[in-house]
Formats: structure tokens, sequence, C-alpha cells
């Protein structure tokens, strides 16, 4: 009977993805945050046969690249061609969430809750409707976890290495769409070749796929470093240098990836806030109910202190008050879909959640004697929970190294929801869970609709204009389609700090210097800009204001129309200006 419900629930997430997936309209050739970049790497390997880089993001997009072109050679370059690529990572993720928290031990009704608290959110949804490195990047680390997995519990010495060789190969494959999944063969085979430790051939197998895993690192990031336009991140040395020199901003961003990482994993984190609760109260004669008491006080006055720091959303990126990406996207004062009273209670859930968790820490950590063997027979079972673990404090201690960069975003906590959602639902009564699952599915749903609406408009004016003459040079309709122009039209963005750089940056530049735009779509008009016979577009959202509308404008002093451009000056852009790291400027002198 367990068995034929896993199959039904196993299918139940699948479709839920897929019609989550084709509900929201996802047959708009926009592109979407970041992913305009690797579609243009996509469109020059079709020409070209090589991966090739433009100077914006640092994945290494190698498995992403050619992914992609198997289907663009399928059914045709486009947009919406790259977005249904990433339709089965997506249903893999969710699949593989579920079989994961089953392995976790969790109930069936709780594996779904927490597969449904991955895929249905208002930060999965829009990455997965998306040619966004990030939600593939999830699915090959829970296939690896997944893989690895089975090697831990293989009844055969045979099947166990089979089970490892398959565990590895997911790792690497995925690592080489973003690096990221690298962390899960890393961590985990260490921790099989304990498990296993008394079996000699698995031993040298483990080995030998961990130190595989090693010089597929090093040979990558050797290869990815000689390319030309790449954008290279830190090492993770220059990061904790930075991290040091810059404590301040260390810890203002260690504390909003915490907080932004809880919100996304509210609807499983809130039961295990719920039964902490009771525990408290049912021991509050107790030192640990005192000192989680006072931890719980210390916690509250430090954020009241800092009122900025207790208003969600925390991290900017996918999710805003403005909906998804919010004012990212074109000019102009988008309405606010997120109500103050909503955002209030979900900051006062996520608060108290992050309180809690951190007090049982330091209950923990006193009490170490027991904490230690509760530790040994958790890694000792083997199962699930342990793998999740080992790859969810890895990763956020790969954030915590790069908080001092201060460009840490909202998606970049997606690999923690199963992670941190299997580990505290476990055991936990759902009461609380379901309720908070289908009001973060209903927003996800209509957010991700919205900005897919939104998208379709834009792309609605942009024709306009095309039909009367105007080329795309001229058009500024938003981050993502400005950005896109600008790789068609010169092949590499403007950027400072490119490593073998096609050509040199051009500091008194923007990142778009091929765009000249005359016309502008933004919401209601901007001083800098006056009316065009071109009109208005409306859309139709599904959360308010329902009916909403993007104008089509002309910039009223278009200056850098001319054949050069002012001292000092740079191209107008729905980016606005130009961004250089701390130091960029004293480095370039």
């Amino acid at each position: 009977m367990t068995r034929r419900v896993d199959l039904r629930n196993v299918i139940l997430c699948a479709l839920v993805m897929a019609g989550a997936f084709l509900a929201v309209n996802p047959f708009v050739e926009m592109p979407f945050d970041d992913d305009w970049s690797y579609a243009f790497s996509v469109r020059q390997f079709l020409v070209s046969g090589h991966i090739t880089y433009n100077g914006w993001s640092a994945p290494l997009i190698i498995t992403q690249t050619l992914w992609g072109a198997l289907w663009c050679k399928l059914l045709g370059y486009s947009f919406v061609t790259l977005r249904l690529s990433t339709l089965p990572m997506d249903i893999g993720a969710a699949m593989l969430c579920y079989v994961l928290a089953r392995r976790a031990d969790l109930r069936p009704a709780a594996a779904l809750c927490v597969t449904l608290t991955l895929c249905l959110s208002p930060l999965f949804l829009p990455l997965a409707l998306s040619f966004m490195t990030d939600v593939p990047a999830v699915f090959y680390a829970l296939m690896s976890l997944y893989l690895l997995l089975r090697a831990a519990h293989a009844a055969s010495s045979r099947a166990a290495i089979l089970w490892l060789a398959a565990g590895t190969l997911a790792g690497i494959v995925g690592g080489m769409t973003r690096q990221i999944v690298w962390l899960a063969p890393l961590g985990v085979v260490p921790y099989l070749l304990i498990i296993r430790r008394e079996n000699y051939a698995f031993l040298i197998a483990g080995i030998l796929a961990w130190m595989i895993v090693l010089l597929d690192i090093v040979l990558c990031m050797q290869w990815f470093a000689r390319q030309a336009d790449v954008f290279l991140d830190p090492s993770l040395i220059a990061c904790i240098r930075q991290g040091i020199a810059r404590p301040r901003i260390t810890i203002i961003n260690i504390i909003l990836v915490t907080f932004t990482a809880v919100m996304f994993t509210l609807p499983a984190a809130l039961p295990f806030a719920a039964d902490q609760l009771r525990r408290l109260w049912s021991e509050r004669n107790s030192w640990r109910s005192a000192l989680a008491a006072i931890i719980i006080l210390i916690l509250s006055v430090e954020i009241a202190r800092r009122p900025a720091f207790g208003m969600a959303p925390w991290l900017y990126n996918i999710v805003t008050a403005q909906g998804v990406i919010g004012p990212l996207e074109i000019s102009g004062d988008r309405p606010f879909i997120m109500p103050l009273l909503i955002r209030g209670v979900v900051s006062a859930l996520v608060l108290m959640t992050t309180y809690l968790l951190a007090a049982r820490a330091v209950v923990l950590l006193i009490d170490f004697r027991k904490s230690a063997a509760k530790a040994r027979n958790f890694f000792a079972a083997a199962d699930a929970r342990a793998f999740l673990v080992i790859f969810g404090v890895s990763y956020f201690v790969l954030l915590l190294i790069r908080a001092g960069q201060d460009l840490v975003f909202d998606r970049y906590c997606l690999p923690l929801i199963p992670c941190l959602g299997i580990t505290l639902l476990r055991g936990r009564s759902l009461t609380l869970a379901w309720p908070m699952v289908v009001m973060f599915g209903i927003y996800g749903l209509a957010s991700t609709q919205d900005n897919l609406a939104l998208a379709a408009a834009r792309r609605a004016g942009v024709e306009r204009l095309e039909s009367h003459g105007v080329p795309a040079s001229q058009i500024a309709a938003g981050f993502e389609y400005d950005f896109d122009t600008q790789l068609q039209q010169a092949g590499r963005i403007n950027r400072y700090g490119i490593t073998n750089p096609t050509q040199p940056f051009n500091p008194i530049q923007g990142y778009t210097p091929a765009l000249r735009c005359k016309y502008r779509l933004e919401f209601p008009l901007l001083p800098d800009t006056k009316a065009t016979p071109f009109g208005a577009v409306d859309y139709i959202s599904w959360l308010p204001p329902f009916h909403r509308r993007i104008y089509i404008s002309e910039f009223t002093h278009p200056w850098w129309l001319g054949s050069s451009l002012p001292p000092g000056e740079s191209v107008p852009m729905n980016f606005e200006r130009d961004f250089e790291p701390v130091g960029a400027t004293e480095e370039r002198n």
C-alpha cells in the first residue's frame, strides 16, 4: 500500500509541477532575469559549435548550453523553447524532493507537503519558468544526493559502487552547469567512505570518485579562466579576506540569508516553531527554557532596534513587495502587491521561527555531550536527512563566505528549501503546514503569471514600435530586453572586471553602450519622458490591481543619439547607472 501511495504522490508532484508551469502562460518571447546571457551562449553555440561567454555571469553553463542547444535543434531557437527545456528538470526536482523526503522517514503526506513547499514556492516557480541555472542546479544536486544515498544502502558491493559512480557523475554534470552542485559529491562521498568503511572495494572506488570530482573542478575552472569575456567570482580566500575587511556587511548578509531561507521554508518550518513553543512551555522551569527565553528576548530587542531588518522580503531579486523581479524590469512605479499587513504577519512568523532555531542551536551546543551522542546516532542511520544536512550546511557555509561581497540574492537560498524543509518537518503535525502551502502556492502562481503577463505586454509594446520602423537599439524595454539587445548588437556586455576581454572596458559608458534609446516602456510617465502616439499597452494580472498599463514614452532630451557621448556620461538605460565593485575605480586608475 505504501508503494502505491508513494507512486501516486510522485505522479501527483510531477503533474502539479507541469500544471503550474503551463497555467501561468509560459509562451512569452521575452527573457527573464539573467537568462538572456545563457540564451545568447546557446545561440552562439548553434552557430559556432563553441561555448562562449559575454562578460555577465559566473556559472559554467557547459551542460546548460548543450541541453538548450539540443532543444533548439529540435524546436528552433527562442526564449520559449529554452524555457520549455527546463520543464523536465523542474518536474525531476519535484519528484526527487518527494523521494528524498520519504527516505528521510517523513510520512507520505509530510513528504508531499515539503515537495509542494518547494515547487509552488514564489521563489522556485518563476525560476522554473526561465532558462536560469538555479532550478537545474537544485535538480542535479538532489539527483546526486539520491544516487549517493542509494550507494549507502545498497545490498552488494557492486551495486554500491554503481550507485556511487552514478551519483558522482550527476554531481559532475550538474557542476558543469552551476558550480554549487559539486558540493554534493564533495561533501557526501567522504561520509559514504565512513559509512561503508569495512568494504575495501568501495573505499577504493570512493576515493577515486572523490579525486575525479576534484580533478573535474580543477580542469573546468582552468578552462573557464582561459575563455574570452568571462566574469570570474573572487576566490574563496579573497571572499574571506573581503568578509573580514567588511564585517558589518558580512554580518548583515548572514542575517538576511537566514531570514530569507526560513521565509521560503515557512510552511515546513512553522510546525517546528509550534513544537518548540510547546516544549519551552512544558519545560518552563528548566535551564534550557530559561536560556532559550533569554536568547529570544535578546534577538527580539536587537531586531527592534533595527526596524528595517524586521520586514520581509529580505534579500531582493526574485521575490519583492512589487512582485517577481519588482522594479528591475521597466522604469516607473510598479504597483505594490504585497500588503503591509501580510508582510508584517509573514515577517513575525519568520522572526519567531528563526529565534527558536537559534535558541535550539545554542542549547544543543551547551548540552554538548548529549548532542554529540544524538549526532552520532543521526549520521550512523545514514538516512536522507544526513545527506541533506551535509549538503545544506556546506552550501550555507559557502553563502557565508560570499556574504562579504554584498552580492547575495534570494534565489541563492533555493537549494536550502528541501534541506531545511525535510529536516524540520520530520515528525511534526501538518495542521499549520498545509494552509501555508496553499497560501504560498497561490501567491507563487499569481505573481509568476503577473510577471509573464507584464513580459507579454512589454513584447507587444516592442512589436508595436518595431512595426513602425524603430530598431531594437532605440527601445528601452527593461533590464532583460536591453541587455539581450546589447548582446545581439555587440556580443558582449561593457563591464568592469571581465577576464580576457575581447574589447576594453569603457568607464564612461554603461553596460549597454550599443543602445541609443529614443523610446522607453514604463509605468506612469517619468519626468524625463513624454507621451507618444504609440499609446499604452494594457494587461491583466491575477493580483491587485488586476488591470494594469504600461506606456510607450519618448525621452525628452535624447542627447545620446548623437555620434559621441559627453565626457563622463553613460548611456541612460533601464538598469540606470554603471555598477562597479568597491575599489574598482582605484584599481583601474
